[in-house]
C-alpha cells in the first residue's frame, strides 16, 4: 500500500485526489513533519524554504525527498486544475441542447480552457493532448453523477475523448 492508495475528501475521480495520511506509518515508517513551506493565501502564492534537517541528508536521500514532495505536490496540483476546468465549464454555461453537437461544444471548452491556461501562464503537466485526456476522463468518470452539467456526448461514453 502506498499513501495514495487511500481516497480523500476531495476525490474528484479516477486519479484525481490528492494524498491522505492513512496509515503514513506504514509507508514511511520514521516519518517526520518538513518545515519549510509557506504560503500566502490571498496572493496564491507559495515559497519552499529547506532547514537544515533537509540540506543536512546526503544528496541522493535529499533528491528522494525532493521527488517524493514534487509527486505529492504534483498530485494535489492536477487536482486543483480538475476542479479549475469545473468552474470553468461552469462560467461557461456548457449545458449542451438536444439539437447541439455535444463533441464540439465539448472540444470547444477544452480549446477554451488550454486558451485560458495559456493566457493566465498556467502550466499544464506534459502536452495539450494529455490535459485533454486528463478532463476527458474526469468528465465521462462523472456522467452519470453530473448528467445536467455536462456535455450529452460524455454521458453515453462516445465522443472525441478517444
Amino acid at each position: 500500500m502506498t499513501i495514495r492508495d487511500a481516497q480523500s475528501q476531495w476525490k474528484i475521480g479516477p486519479g484525481v485526489d490528492v494524498p491522505v495520511p492513512e496509515n503514513l506509518t506504514a509507508v514511511l515508517p520514521s516519518a517526520a513533519p518538513l518545515r519549510g513551506f509557506y504560503f500566502d493565501s490571498g496572493l496564491g502564492d507559495a515559497i519552499f524554504i529547506p532547514d537544515a534537517t533537509l540540506m543536512e541528508l546526503t544528496p541522493r536521500k535529499r533528491l528522494g525527498v525532493i521527488d517524493g514532495l514534487l509527486a505529492s505536490i504534483e498530485q494535489v496540483r492536477l487536482h486543483a486544475l480538475v476542479e479549475l476546468f469545473r468552474d470553468f465549464l461552469d462560467h461557461l454555461a456548457v449545458k449542451i441542447p438536444i439539437s447541439t453537437d455535444a463533441d464540439a461544444e465539448f472540444d470547444f471548452a477544452i480549446r477554451a480552457f488550454l486558451a485560458y491556461c495559456a493566457d493566465e501562464k498556467i502550466s499544464l503537466p506534459g502536452e495539450a493532448g494529455d490535459m485533454k485526456a486528463i478532463l476527458c476522463l474526469h468528465v465521462s468518470f462523472n456522467a452519470a453523477s453530473d448528467a445536467g452539467n455536462l456535455p450529452r456526448g460524455r454521458q453515453k461514453g462516445g465522443g472525441n475523448c478517444g
